[in-house]
């Protein structure tokens, strides 16, 4: 085959890859994107465990991920005071991402079990953080605080009625057999024996609290979302264009006993854009790299 058109068609090959990345915009957990996931159990029996999944509030109780929604994280310091707070997300190319150095702050397992406590007709969640491997912990001796005591948080999900702690929550107080679904966003509320008050778990812009969910006339806005990370998909367009430290990339022949017939991409560094457009950059004779379309759009 003559050697200028096998280049020509190699150029053509990389200009048919960028178009299929999709340019849609994604809610992600630094580059792994978030997805819903349902959270049921058959066994009524048994309790009913999702590993390393994401906690979302809900913050305009749409049902769905959204940008003005807050990830729940935890972070815990040499001394083993544990830091709880919300991330919002923020915009980074198009998509809506929240970075985090360790990504296992972000991630909980989650417990449901059916109560078995008589006349208290709920499910009973846990909420087990991947990087404090504590689970989220209620005190409730006098005012209802979340316990950030590595040493006082409680390891299973359970009430702890000598020292006043729980960590057994229910997405409604007493009475009541709701459950959390993944279209149907949920409060979850502190169990409490005896509780008449309000132990809402309320994951604010700025924190963990607990107390009343219709604080400032708006009820359920801390409803909760469940949603896993998907696989990172690998983007074409960004692993050419990082081969040479993000300067683009080149290409070679790996025959040395043939010779190409000018070939229009001898000595040029070459990027390719995500609207199908192929660049090569030209330095010969010239102080500063001028790029020049040789793509169609």
């Amino acid at each position: 085959m003559n050697k200028k058109f096998s280049t020509l068609m190699m150029g053509g090959m990389l200009l048919a890859v960028p178009s299929l990345v999709s340019a849609q915009s994604s809610y992600k957990l630094n580059d792994k994107v978030l997805k819903l996931v349902p959270y049921e159990t058959t066994d009524l029996t048994k309790t009913n465990t999702k590993s390393d999944v994401i906690i979302i509030r809900d913050v305009d109780r749409n049902n769905q991920i959204s940008a003005e929604d807050h990830i729940l994280v935890a972070s815990k310091d040499q001394m083993g005071k544990i830091t709880y707070k919300t991330m919002p997300f923020a915009k980074i190319d198009g998509d809506s991402v929240v970075s985090l150095s360790n990504e296992e702050e972000a991630k909980w397992t989650l417990t449901e079990t059916k109560s078995n406590i008589p006349n208290v007709k709920a499910w009973f969640y846990g909420l087990k953080n991947n990087n404090t491997k504590k689970y989220l912990t209620v005190d409730y001796s006098s005012t209802y605080t979340i316990v950030e005591d590595e040493g006082k948080s409680l390891g299973d999900v359970t009430v702890n009625e000598t020292s006043k702690l729980t960590s057994q929550f229910m997405t409604a107080y007493m009475g009541y057999d709701r459950r959390i679904g993944v279209a149907d966003s949920s409060v979850l509320y502190a169990y409490i024996p005896g509780n008449t008050g309000a132990c809402a778990f309320l994951p604010t812009s700025t924190g963990f609290t607990i107390g009343n969910d219709a604080t400032g006339g708006k009820p359920h806005s801390f409803d909760l979302l469940i949603a896993t990370t998907e696989e990172r998909t690998v983007d074409v367009v960004d692993e050419l264009n990082d081969i040479k430290g993000g300067k683009g990339f080149q290409f070679s022949v790996q025959s040395e006993a043939e010779t190409v017939i000018d070939n229009i991409f001898d000595d040029l560094d070459l990027r390719a854009f995500k609207n199908g457009l192929l660049m090569a950059m030209t330095t010969s004779f010239r102080k500063e790299p001028i790029w020049r379309q040789i793509g169609p759009a």
